[in-house]
């Protein structure tokens, strides 16, 4: 563990201290942090806009925001177990991480270096492949646009979940979703 003296008290710092922290903005104007470290980003993110997680975990859980997606990165709602995995999340809270420049994407998202593009922050190595959506980023498209993810503020999505939806194949390979936002290629 690294530590920093700082008039005479100590202070640990983690790695993810010492890396360099990022803010990012939703499709709906959500503002989330991470911060990122040797080619990793925190999945667990913080929101300090005043957003508030959704209350519906379980026993043993708790209510937070993770970076998630296979394609699109986005910021969803997530309830984390005792072991800070996260044990599910809020599909019709899921928001796609928006950018006007390369600068406004975390660097790194599960490994794979980020890019803005068409507006979104999508994996580079992902979507250069063609790859299918998987249904975190087909309902985070669709989701795009349905108004904060804030409890007191949040437009139900029914809708536009099902078009997300009937976009997924049983194994969670998604198409484009119509009705929806489409995925930068």
């Amino acid at each position: 563990m690294l530590a920093l003296l700082s008039l005479g008290s100590v202070r640990a710092l983690t790695a993810c201290d010492t890396g360099t922290h990022y803010s990012m903005r939703d499709t709906d104007e959500g503002s989330y942090r991470t911060s990122c470290w040797q080619g990793r980003c925190r999945e667990e993110l913080t929101s300090p806009m005043g957003s508030r997680p959704s209350p519906a975990c379980g026993a043993g859980e708790r209510a937070g925001f993770t970076m998630a997606g296979a394609y699109v990165v986005s910021a969803c709602h997530a309830c984390f177990d005792r072991s800070g995995r996260v044990a599910r999340h809020d599909l019709s809270r899921c928001r796609a991480v928006s950018c006007q420049h390369p600068t406004d994407c975390p660097p790194w998202h599960r490994g794979h270096a980020v890019e803005c593009r068409e507006g979104l922050c999508v994996e580079k190595g992902v979507a250069s492949s063609g790859a299918a959506l998987d249904r975190v980023s087909a309902a985070a498209l669709c989701m795009a646009g349905a108004g904060p993810t804030s409890a007191d503020r949040f437009v139900l999505g029914d809708d536009r979940l099902a078009f997300a939806r009937a976009a997924c194949d049983a194994q969670g390979r998604c198409a484009q979703p119509s009705g929806c936002r489409q995925a930068p290629r």
